[in-house]
């Protein structure tokens, strides 16, 4: 029997390969992570390695990306980080673009089936979950982060991305899904997230809540080329949390 996580992963998995068949040359693989042009995707990419940078990305020396797609986070990640990189995602479709966007010795794509992380435990420093949960249930959801807490070493971030409701910018997600619903149309799922449950989950695993950002706000650090210094946004929520 097929179970609701086999048959949406499934359905994900064709969303995916239609999306990238649909664009000309390389750019269906941007849009099928939700980049609709490349100056998008790399945009974002550097935005989601200056997050990591200001939760400490630069002290550690294993980050782990979970849902790491067509590798918009590897290819973005600044010369300073010294450490090992591993992306694991269940398209190996993703995956192969991702290894041929970038690659070298401390960089490692591993394709996934389930809802774990294929590491050992407390062997990693940062756990990273952009546009992940958002396309999870909730149980799902929880037991993915319950095996980041397992991998992660004590005091160790994991930090993800969630759509929020509380935030009237992610409305129109909620919108386009529902009519997907309504017209039987093949879509991603789009699975809002409360505060309350965050916060809930985090005291059933034993962590410490860091920081939850609105998507709506300007959190992310970024210095330009000219030393200019300015705050900018992924669009998603962001929450940070630390294992004691």
């Amino acid at each position: 029997m097929t179970n609701n996580y086999d048959a949406a992963r499934d359905d994900y998995l064709e969303n995916i390969a239609k999306e990238v068949s649909s664009g000309e040359g390389d750019i269906g693989f941007a849009v099928a992570i939700g980049s609709p042009s490349w100056e998008v995707f790399h945009r974002v990419g550097r935005l989601e390695a200056a997050l990591l940078v200001q939760y400490g990305l630069l002290n550690c020396e294993v980050l782990v990306e979970v849902g790491c797609g067509a590798g918009r986070l590897a290819v973005s990640l600044p010369e300073s980080f010294a450490g090992r990189y591993i992306g694991t995602d269940i398209s190996e479709m993703l995956l192969s673009y991702a290894e041929r966007l970038v690659n070298g010795p401390r960089i490692r794509f591993v394709q996934v089936n389930d809802l774990t992380i294929p590491l050992e435990t407390e062997s990693v420093d940062m756990v990273s979950m952009f546009s992940l949960l958002t396309h999870l249930r909730h149980e799902e959801s929880f037991l993915y982060l319950r095996d980041a807490m397992r991998v992660l070493r004590p005091g160790g971030k994991i930090i993800f991305s969630f759509l929020d409701f509380s935030q009237e910018s992610h409305w129109s997600i909620f919108h386009e899904t529902v009519s997907a619903v309504e017209t039987k149309a093949l879509h991603h799922v789009n699975q809002f997230m409360s505060r309350d449950s965050i916060s809930a989950w985090a005291r059933m695993l034993g962590c410490e809540v860091v920081q939850v950002h609105d998507g709506q706000g300007w959190f992310i650090e970024c210095v330009d080329s000219d030393g200019t210094v300015r705050f900018d946004s992924i669009g998603q929520s962001v929450a940070v949390w630390e294992k004691p």
